[in-house]
């Protein structure tokens, strides 16, 4: 009998073990999710105003000469920058894409692991993949990876 209690004790303690790690894990993920729409929100919060007063983010490109570029990340903030500078003087040379099924422009694709064409400066669109981007290109160009977050707030 006290062996059973014993064991049912131990089994209860490994599931709630497992439960809370699991828990855990899906409250980590939900943050980090709310944490990525926060930055979206407030990117909007900047963008929207400067889009309304006429600036428009190709002259962050002409103050700083930046004349090609490439764009990572083709979700909805990498499409609604496209729009934004696509009748600029501006030269999108290709996009690397960040997620299966992103939007095609018209534009060369290429993978993270492909040999990139020397552009300018690779624009980041897809918000909070700055780090990992800038961990996996460091060795390997010898121009900018700025975030698109930047540029916004660097307009603003």
């Amino acid at each position: 009998m006290i062996c059973n209690v014993g064991m049912f004790s131990l089994g209860a303690i490994i599931s709630s073990s497992f439960f809370y790690e699991l828990v855990k894990k899906h409250l980590i993920g939900r943050r980090s999710e709310v944490n990525s729409y926060k930055s979206y929100y407030e990117m909007m919060r900047k963008w929207i105003p400067l889009y309304q007063k006429g600036i428009r983010i190709a002259k962050y490109f002409e103050d700083n000469n930046y004349r090609k570029i490439a764009i990572y990340g083709m979700g909805d903030m990498g499409i609604l920058f496209y729009e934004d500078v696509k009748e600029s003087e501006l030269e999108i040379a290709y996009v690397i894409k960040a997620h299966e099924g992103e939007r095609d422009i018209g534009k060369e694709i290429k993978d993270i692991e492909d040999d990139l064409d020397a552009v300018d400066a690779i624009v980041v669109c897809e918000i909070g993949a700055y780090d990992y981007v800038s961990n996996l290109l460091r060795d390997r160009i010898d121009y900018p990876l700025i975030p698109l977050d930047d540029i916004i707030y660097e307009l603003f």
